[in-house]
């Protein structure tokens, strides 16, 4: 046997036998948490990350494309329109991802493929927080990263699909503890426990606001990873989203039983400027660039939803009544989806539905955010043969594609025109 054969052999067993190791190290991780033998998860426990040693992978998944395989997502609750694509998923986002399956377009200066993009819904499964793209082209998943998250609750994306937010209960199913990790770099960062509210910009920024003796402060952690205190308030309970590159909106806590205020903060001069007061019921959502906020207030039949644009400050009210958690904007900003609900019941909206108190029969409405028409385009219960209570959507920007989750089960589907 010559000398690199011999270590060419050498080298396999040791890249079988770690990965091997960090399989079973995540796995006894979860184990020792969740039976006590720990109560502190570091950032090294998660490293390597996204890391891919197990699972189907994009070469096996053109594997078997290229040899006439369909795929497993036959699942469909409706062969023409709807997609089941995973049970209990903890997040998703829409993005655009190099066509690797369909192969080389070209190459470039340095030699390097080029490829055309595809769509990808990317997605975060609850039992181990394993992270997988599915592309409605060829109705195929595949795994990208297996590291293990423990007693995984929520995850959530950057506007990029590459950086995401892990949320999961402590062993004491008390503190919730919330880790970001970026796809294809060696590194995790564990934020606060017990984060209040948070929200991604598109140019990599992260804002998160935490209680603190006095109330609530407002921390921004730009890309680099410098993290500076936009603002403080000695009032605790607040959403915030990033408005646009430079300023924040910040919105109280809702309920239908308290008056609710929002205000844009500046980021470099830390000017507060009221937006709306003392509103019942006031939740908020922003879109992507900053030009628009949806609005929703309850009143008397429930909650109802607004459209503001920002640089005008023309609000108007929308043709359905709805919760803004279950809508979304498209990236360009010229589509917002939403679930709307069918009926509403006399409870406390959103109180009672954040509680799980109450469920909603949702429909597929989608508006356009120039003239505000809407269109109906899907009736969720007799295309699926089951209510939906949406708990969150994303589309496309074309619009023909709306992903959704179902907030009884976690289950992701794909509606596609």
């Amino acid at each position: 046997m010559n000398g690199g054969r011999l270590l060419r052999i050498i080298l396999i067993i040791l890249i079988i036998g770690m990965g091997g190791f960090l399989i079973v190290r995540n796995i006894n991780l979860k184990k020792q948490l969740k039976d006590g033998q720990i109560t502190e998860i570091k950032p090294r426990d998660f490293l390597p990350f996204s890391g891919n040693g197990t699972g189907e992978g994009i070469r096996d998944i053109i594997k078997n494309i290229t040899s006439n395989d369909t795929g497993d997502e036959k699942d469909n609750s409706n062969k023409n329109k709807i997609t089941k694509i995973k049970e209990s998923v903890a997040g998703m986002i829409f993005i655009s991802i190099p066509d690797e399956i369909a192969g080389p377009v070209g190459v470039d200066k340095h030699g390097d493929n080029i490829y055309e993009y595809t769509e990808s819904i990317r997605y975060v499964v609850k039992e181990n927080g394993y992270v997988y793209d599915y592309l409605p082209k060829y109705k195929k998943s595949y795994l990208i990263s297996d590291t293990a998250i423990p007693k995984l609750s929520y995850a959530h994306f950057s506007t990029d699909g590459n950086t995401i937010l892990f949320q999961y209960l402590d062993e004491n199913l008390s503190t919730e503890k919330s880790i970001l990790g970026k796809l294809g770099d060696n590194n995790v960062v564990i934020l606060p426990d017990n984060i209040i509210s948070f929200s991604f910009g598109k140019n990599g920024e992260f804002v998160y606001v935490i209680k603190d003796t006095v109330g609530a402060k407002f921390v921004l952690r730009e890309k680099s990873g410098k993290e500076t205190i936009v603002y403080t308030s000695p009032i605790s309970e607040w959403n915030v989203s990033l408005l646009g590159e430079n300023n924040l909106l910040v919105t109280t806590k809702a309920s239908e039983y308290a008056g609710g205020y929002a205000y844009t903060v500046d980021i470099k001069t830390k000017k507060v400027t009221k937006l709306w007061s003392n509103i019942n019921g006031l939740t908020t959502k922003t879109s992507f660039n900053g030009n628009y906020i949806l609005k929703s207030e309850t009143v008397s039949s429930g909650p109802e939803l607004s459209l503001y644009e920002v640089k005008t400050g023309i609000m108007s009210k929308l043709d359905k009544m709805g919760l803004v958690e279950k809508c979304n904007f498209s990236q360009d900003e010229t589509i917002l989806t939403c679930g709307i609900p069918v009926e509403f019941s006399s409870n406390p909206y959103p109180d009672d539905w954040y509680l799980g108190i109450i469920k909603t029969n949702d429909i597929l409405v989608r508006y356009t955010t120039q003239n505000k028409n809407s269109r109906m385009i899907s009736n969720l219960s007799t295309e699926i043969n089951k209510e939906i209570d949406i708990l969150e959507t994303i589309s496309n920007n074309s619009g023909n594609k709306t992903a959704f989750i179902d907030k009884s089960n976690m289950d992701l589907y794909l509606y596609e025109e």
